[in-house]
């Protein structure tokens, strides 16, 4: 089995830096090298690095100069002493076979120039939250990325040849520099080696460092990724088989009389590729199929908000608060009737000095909230999260209730 270079850049991770470390020192494969580095590193992470350098022999320090994550990512590729080049990022962990069962599939895949694998979202406290699933067959995974982008990026294994010919990290991008390596990659791959592939196995966890949505971008992010789309799609060719789609969305409207679903365009998309009618459809198709569960989910949410709207008037509310100012809070504005307690306003932890307007109540910073006002956490993404923020307000005094997980308890 070959060796590995693993590529881990760090800059202020001086709380997980040990742990990904360990997860490094654990794999099964053990001939590997790696390559740490320091990426305007603040001093705990740099002596964290240093010292497990003295002690690993395995293990190099590089410094960067100028912090710039997909410049340290190059850095790495050209001082890697060996082809097959493993991410790793300082806050995340791995299983210990890792590294030898994407060693395994390069090797008896030569083609393929970069190698994901499944990968479990985690809270802080190391609570899986959810398990992503990239496609596993190539042919799919590439049209999959022009609709956004499904793989973690510390859980790949790349190709350094390949990665490097089709020009490595684009150091113009500060956010997204993996996505738009991906696509770079999957259009080489179309016609000579450079393909993505992906691993069944869940071999990776990404802890979720922010309560956000897990499965948005950052608005940096979104910067970039959209006009990668935008370009990707602009430069996709017309579908030369329009009746093939047809046929396929057909089966799709036929659903309730024993029909077909997306699957016929899916595997039009992998034998043909990607092409503007196909994607059109398939996400047609997305959002054609699930029509009778959105509804449903509509009259189940509706029906909760009911319930806890009985549980705050017999608690004495006489009006609340809404805590969130996301999509969530908009729905229940629409549907405060189902509530039955007038809305007194909405409170968001990112109130900031700059007006703010949600369904006509400006937002405004929690403090804004006094003792024995009652608040409705408005996310069905982040309420946990939303909870443990609460507790200064709970502490005093504010009545802070829940929707989902635990029910409407305060």
């Amino acid at each position: 089995m070959p060796g590995v270079s693993v590529a881990l850049p760090v800059r202020s991770a001086a709380d997980t830096l040990r742990c990904a470390l360990a997860c490094i020192q654990s794999q099964s494969l053990s001939d590997y090298e790696l390559l740490i580095i320091l990426n305007g590193s603040d001093p705990a992470t740099r002596q964290i690095a240093l010292d497990h350098a003295r002690a690993d022999h395995r293990a190099r320090v590089i410094e960067l100069p100028k912090p710039s994550l997909p410049a340290a990512l190059n850095l790495a590729l050209r001082e890697a002493r060996h082809d097959l080049v493993a991410r790793m990022d300082a806050d995340d962990t791995c299983h210990p076979g890792r590294l030898a069962a994407q060693v395994n599939f390069m090797r008896a895949h030569p083609s393929v120039a970069a190698l994901g694998t499944a990968w479990e979202l985690a809270d802080p406290d190391g609570r899986v939250t959810g398990v992503v699933r990239p496609p596993t067959d190539p042919r799919r995974l590439r049209w999959r990325l022009l609709l956004g982008n499904l793989l973690a990026h510390g859980s790949m294994m790349l190709r350094r040849e390949a990665v490097l010919a089709a020009g490595g990290y684009d150091e113009s991008c500060a956010r997204a520099q993996d996505f738009d390596l991906w696509v770079r990659l999957v259009r080489t791959g179309a016609s000579e080696r450079g393909g993505i592939a992906c691993l069944p196995e869940t071999l990776y966890k990404h802890y979720v460092r922010r309560a956000d949505d897990p499965s948005a971008s950052t608005a940096d992010q979104a910067e970039v990724v959209a006009p990668i789309l935008a370009r990707e799609w602009a430069s996709l060719p017309a579908a030369s088989d329009g009746g093939v789609l047809a046929a396929a969305m057909a089966r799709v409207l036929a659903r309730e009389r024993g029909g077909g679903d997306a699957s016929a365009i899916e595997r039009h998309l992998d034998e043909h590729g990607p092409t503007r009618e196909g994607l059109l459809a398939w996400l047609w198709a997305q959002w054609t199929r699930p029509a009778m569960p959105r509804r449903a989910a509509e009259v189940c949410r509706a029906a909760r908000l009911r319930e806890v709207g009985a549980a705050l008037r017999d608690a004495g509310a006489r009006t609340v608060w809404l805590w969130g100012a996301g999509e969530h809070t908009r729905w229940l504005l629409e549907h405060a009737e189902d509530l039955g307690v007038p809305i007194a306003g909405v409170v968001d932890d990112a109130a900031g000095d700059a007006a703010r307007e949600v369904g006509g109540h400006a937002v405004r910073p929690p403090t804004a909230l006094e003792a024995g006002a009652h608040t409705l956490i408005s996310s069905d993404w982040h309420e946990e999260a939303i909870w443990e923020r609460s507790a200064g307000a709970r502490a005093r005094g504010v009545r802070v209730w829940r929707m989902y997980d635990e029910g409407a308890r305060e």
